[in-house]
């Protein structure tokens, strides 16, 4: 593996301000029905928030302090190993409009959590060889990045595909899955809390 030439605080924090600024254009082109768009922010999102890892990605190294509002999710265990669907997630109802996506995901009343462990919240579980594996906000972000960008391809990111479709959201006749549209609402917060530190 090569060695990374380390960058500046000048450098690191344009490369942020490029990053945020991609997340928030995505969301935009995702939330008007440019549907590729979600696979552009979890690459953004990898970058921010995980790459190398937490610790040494760019939030980590330019914004230690920063903390999120934490998942308001609910999971629940599968009837039989066979189940398909293993996701139950926030009661809340989903709308989604052209141009705007509201659903509670986020629990904007609680105490929001340091980076490192809310990135290990669990948002889903889904169900592989017939045995659960529970999905961090990480891993969602991790599998979206690699497996839907290219980066690697295996069977796990067909499992998660299919048992993360639901709950899905139609619209216009198309459908959009959990996976999907949870990359958007995390991106979302993720640039919210950024601008929020920096004062922009």
């Amino acid at each position: 593996m090569k060695r990374r030439i380390p960058l500046s605080p000048t450098e690191l924090r344009k490369a942020l301000m490029a990053s945020v600024e991609s997340i928030q254009l995505n969301i935009e082109g995702y939330l008007s029905g440019k549907r590729a768009g979600w696979m552009a922010v979890a690459n953004q999102l990898y970058i921010l928030l995980c790459d190398p890892n937490p610790q040494q990605s760019l939030l980590g190294r330019l914004l230690s302090h920063i903390s999120f509002y934490p998942l308001k999710t609910q999971i629940k265990r599968p009837k039989t190993k066979n189940d398909v669907v293993w996701l139950m997630h926030s009661p809340a109802t989903g709308h989604f409009d052209k141009g705007n996506l509201s659903i509670e995901l986020f629990d904007v009343t609680a105490a929001k959590m340091p980076m490192k462990k809310w990135l290990k919240q669990i948002i889903g579980v889904h169900n592989y060889e017939g045995e659960g594996h529970y999905t961090s906000i990480e891993n969602l972000i991790y599998f979206a990045r690699n497996q839907m960008g290219g980066g690697h391809l295996d069977p796990e990111w067909d499992a998660i595909t299919k048992s993360l479709e639901f709950p899905a959201i139609i619209m216009d006749g198309i459908t959009y899955p959990f996976y999907e549209w949870a990359i958007i609402l995390v991106g979302h917060i993720v640039i919210n809390e950024v601008k929020s530190n920096l004062g922009t």
